[in-house]
């Protein structure tokens, strides 16, 4: 499941340059306005995206297991 968190910053990073390309560039209106569903459908595939480089970032440099986890690792999670 998507963090809410998550995709609010990047609903808010898709959605801002949409809304204010399509106020300046009056030109292009049509374009964004075709795009910006597409753009906003991606939101929770980025979010999963994102989210999981998150985690990823957990481990550390020397192969150590998060510090601050409270359940036990077995020796098949630590050789991963």
């Amino acid at each position: 499941m998507c963090s809410p968190k998550t995709m609010l910053k990047i609903g808010t990073v898709i959605a801002v340059p949409l809304a204010v390309g399509f106020i300046a560039f009056p030109q292009f209106r049509a374009t964004i306005a075709s795009l910006a569903p597409l753009a906003l459908f991606a939101l929770c595939p980025l979010g999963m995206l994102f989210g999981m480089k998150g985690m990823m970032g957990t481990e550390g440099k020397h192969g150590q297991s998060c510090a601050n986890c409270d359940h036990k690792h077995t020796a098949k999670e630590d050789k991963k």
